[in-house]
């Protein structure tokens, strides 16, 4: 069967056309327009190297799994730095602290739980300042730490604790560089309390 053949989109007469058309273009406006092409080219190599944001939400549990599960006491102090920010504004059960304080506070929890901490998120809520990106908001949640064991009061028997926390946080990047993930905690308000597990009741 034959087909009829249809006329290209641009004859070999039009192509040498175009193509002396732009031969004809003077040096200095091509020098222009070779800028304006690798200027381009760099921002549209800086857009896809940009790193994709993880929600306030999966920043806010990594972060705090982090800290508490954290393989050594250096690697806990760290997560705390990468997590809050150094003017960290915070309160505990209505009681001001500062971003030591935090530091100080992880590692009595780690010494309390000789097999190690575990974080257990139960709730969360985010809600970004700007609807397009999260590298600044606000997040509340609840979460427990267990893993604790300490001297039950009153006797001399030791017993196993869960450190129940709720939080809210405001969230900022540190940094106006969109290459990389600056966002820390730089406002917190959190209650806690330690409740002992009772074995016996949970069988």
């Amino acid at each position: 069967m034959h087909f009829p053949e249809y006329p290209s989109s641009q004859t070999s007469m039009e192509y040498k056309t175009d193509q002396r058309m732009f031969l004809d273009i003077p040096p200095r406006n091509l020098t222009s327009l070779h800028a304006i092409l690798r200027s381009y080219a760099l921002t549209m190599d800086r857009s896809h190297s940009l790193p994709q944001l993880s929600s306030l939400s999966e920043w806010s549990a990594q972060h705090i799994r982090d800290v508490f599960e954290a393989p050594s006491d250096d690697a806990a102090i760290r997560a705390v730095e990468n997590t809050f920010s150094e003017d960290l504004e915070a309160t505990i059960n209505g009681q001001p602290l500062k971003r030591d304080n935090i530091k100080q506070l992880v590692i009595a929890m780690r010494q309390d739980a000789p097999s190690g901490l575990k974080v257990h998120w139960h709730r969360a809520v985010e809600v970004p300042r700007e609807p397009s990106t999260p590298r600044d908001g606000s997040f509340g949640g609840s979460y427990v730490i267990s893993g604790i064991r300490r001297q039950i009061p009153g006797t001399s028997q030791y017993g196993e604790f869960e450190r129940h926390k709720t939080v809210t946080v405001r969230i900022q990047s540190q940094s106006s560089d969109p290459t990389f993930d600056s966002r820390r905690i730089v406002n917190l308000t959190f209650v806690a309390s330690d409740i002992r597990v009772d074995r016996q009741a949970m069988l």
